[in-house]
């Protein structure tokens, strides 16, 4: 049985959880390397992969075919660059004017 038929099943029995461990368990070393080459920080990988499975639990319940592996990867871009745009935000710091006391 293929991964998008065991959570097909899965979720036609209504076990929503079982089916998101399955392919999060199936998944989740792929999107994880994937997350790390692309972002080149393993502890950065990790944070984006935990927002990937939450993403994930929620779209799953949708899910109604076709290729699971190509769905987790566009989630995965997706949770990857709401990551990389937090970031930029967090980083950004105001720059200094004459107000603020600088450039006396």
């Amino acid at each position: 049985m293929s991964l998008e038929e065991r959570v097909q099943d899965l979720l036609a029995r209504g076990d929503g959880k079982e089916a998101a461990t399955v392919a999060l368990r199936t998944l989740g070393p792929e999107v994880l390397g994937y997350l790390e080459n692309v972002l080149g920080d393993r502890d950065d990988a990790r944070d984006v992969l935990q927002r990937f499975a939450e993403d994930l639990w929620k779209w799953l319940p949708s899910y109604r075919g076709g290729s699971l592996r190509a769905a987790a990867y566009r989630i995965a871009r997706h949770a990857e660059g709401r990551f990389r745009r937090e970031a930029w935000r967090r980083r950004r710091e105001p720059a200094a004017t004459d107000a603020d006391g600088y450039g006396r």
